[in-house]
């Protein structure tokens, strides 16, 4: 019999969308629901006939949950934005392209990030691979650097010299990474002609590269020279796709990758980043995912803000999701923290205005909400929560007076 093509469906980040106009059924729910429901909520609609509804879960990008159903998951947050984002984030080298290269769908952008990669990397392959001296120790029959005596002392038999030397060679961790990151490339949900692509340019970095796993950590923060400075935003790119190359599902007779991003923590971690940036200029320092413990219970706030002097002015907890106003248990939590690190203002951030935003006194603290519109240009969003949060001042509580 056969194979069914698969059905790729189509879902936005914080929209909820009805399983029949989907054209999924019961057993398709569960289906998504035992391999996916970490990445897609399912809950009945009761305006519908008890029909079920969906949503992703905070992530975007390609989900394939069997042989017949497929996701892809837009992003609300326009591309272009989006790119911004994940390069204020992790410093990724979104900048190197045009405004053309974020026009289309998702799916499309993605595809042609992974083609950008696979082609400069057949262009380094060609110009030259950057290498370095890598210490070795090998036996051979000819003595080369230096010998292990003891080694020699303890086998005398041996017709063949221990020896220790350093060689010229660009099996290093520079061309690892790139060849690890295309290995990925090649097993997530493309077109045919970009996993073609893919497997070129590992095929020529793999005459002279071997194919081992690289930790994610291994891609960002690495001290480059004049000779592998070109390499650089390669990296970035290959963290991209090893950082959302996400669990393998069986579909049919072969194995193939999800690709998603978490926009919820990429929203927390561009929020953070972004005023890290900007408030040192107000005299003010940004402390993200601070953990702090009340007897025995941890607790970690997405931002703190303190003074030049180390002092604690306000905790922001960011909330990537829409909303008319803010949940009480977020206002717990965001006053619960404030209560804890001694300051009299906690934000909730939210990425687009509330139609009910929230400015009001819990005791002595002042809770907001305000929003980072990732709508409109970032720039001029991020200074208008800039100016927002700015009012906050050094302030002693009640319970520190008394």
């Amino acid at each position: 019999m056969q194979a069914t093509a698969p059905t790729t469906l189509h879902l936005t980040d914080r929209k909820w969308e009805t399983a029949s106009e989907l054209g999924l059924n019961n057993e398709d729910i569960s289906e998504v629901l035992a391999k996916a429901g970490k990445f897609i909520e399912c809950s009945t609609a009761q305006d519908k006939g008890m029909s079920w509804k969906i949503t992703p879960r905070g992530y975007i990008g390609h989900l394939p949950v069997s042989e017949r159903i497929r996701f892809l998951i837009e992003p609300k947050v326009p591309i272009g934005n989006l790119f911004r984002m994940i390069e204020v984030a992790t410093g990724f080298e979104a900048k190197v392209f045009d405004s053309s290269f974020f026009v289309g769908d998702l799916s499309e952008v993605f595809e042609r990030l992974a083609r950008h990669l696979s082609k400069m990397v057949m262009q380094i392959c060609r110009s030259g691979l950057y290498r370095t001296y890598a210490a070795r120790q090998e036996e051979l029959k000819y003595i080369r650097g230096s010998i292990n005596p003891i080694s020699m002392v303890m086998r005398p038999h041996k017709l063949q010299f221990d020896c220790r030397f350093e060689e010229h060679t660009p099996d290093i961790a520079e061309n690892r990474i790139l060849a690890w990151a295309l290995r990925q490339i090649s097993s997530m949900p493309f077109r045919s002609e970009t996993t073609s692509l893919a497997l070129r340019a590992l095929g020529m970095l793999r005459s002279e590269v071997a194919l081992v796993r690289m930790p994610l950590e291994c891609c960002l923060d690495r001290d480059y020279n004049r000779l592998n400075l070109k390499y650089e935003p390669l990296h970035h790119l290959c963290w991209f796709f090893l950082a959302n190359c996400g669990p393998v599902f069986d579909t049919g007779d072969h194995m193939i990758r999800s690709f998603l991003l978490n926009i919820d923590k990429l929203f927390e971690t561009f929020v953070a980043r972004w005023l890290q940036n900007r408030l040192p200029r107000e005299g003010m320092r940004v402390d993200p995912q601070y953990s702090f413990n009340v007897q025995h219970l941890e607790f970690k706030v997405d931002i703190l803000i303190k003074d030049s002097e180390g002092a604690t002015l306000a905790v922001l907890d960011t909330k990537y999701k829409d909303a008319d106003k803010p949940r009480q248990d977020d206002v717990s939590q965001v006053v619960t923290y404030a209560l804890a690190n001694k300051c009299r203002d906690a934000i909730l951030v939210y990425p687009s205005p509330l139609s009910m935003p929230l400015d009001s006194l819990v005791g002595d603290i002042r809770v907001r909400s305000l929003w980072f519109d990732l709508e409109k240009d970032l720039e001029e969003a991020g200074e208008q929560l800039a100016s927002a949060i700015m009012p906050v001042r050094r302030l002693p509580l009640s319970s520190d007076t008394g």
